[in-house]
């Protein structure tokens, strides 16, 4: 029984809603002290990194112990930094070809899932450093970013659209 929400990980589904005649569940999600609201579509289905790593056939470059605690909420496949920023929401899981340390700064800031590494690129060792003093988790598959995005969509993992009030410059 969870007696203080902010000391427990979880993840809890709260009654459904209607907008515009599609169906939404809000979720409440924890970890550690805190915990955020989310909103996700009735019916989607919750995948951890773990599985993840299982349907892209990955491998762990590092944080093999928090595949089974992280839950990917959206996949989002972007080389380019900004676009990762204008369009991922907390929970998203990165897929992309760049391998700097940029990608890990980004997916700190934004507060994403973890990382997978597409095209069989692996990591330097600076970029591996960074993300284990961060936390954040990085697989690697040989798959093309295109394969990889369209097996995570085929097991209803929602891709992300633009943030609210996000401009992009043309």
């Amino acid at each position: 029984m969870i007696t203080d929400i902010r000391q427990q990980d979880f993840v809890y589904f709260l009654p459904k809603f209607a907008v515009n005649g599609e169906r939404f569940n809000k979720i409440v999600w924890g970890v550690g002290k805190g915990y955020k609201i989310g909103y996700r579509l009735e019916g989607m289905e919750l995948l951890k990194l773990s599985e993840v790593k299982k349907i892209l056939g990955a491998k762990t470059i590092c944080g093999e112990e928090l595949l089974d605690q992280i839950v990917v909420y959206n996949a989002c496949g972007a080389d380019l930094m900004s676009d990762v920023l204008a369009f991922t929401k907390e929970k998203t899981l990165l897929l992309t070809g760049m391998t700097n340390l940029q990608v890990i700064r980004t997916v700190e800031i934004s507060d994403l899932s973890g990382v997978v590494f597409v095209r069989g690129k692996m990591p330097r060792p600076e970029v591996v450093e960074a993300a284990v003093e961060q936390n954040i988790p990085i697989l690697a598959t040989d798959c093309t970013m295109y394969e990889a995005c369209g097996l995570l969509y085929k097991e209803n993992l929602p891709g992300c659209s633009r943030k609210e009030g996000a401009v992009l410059n043309a």
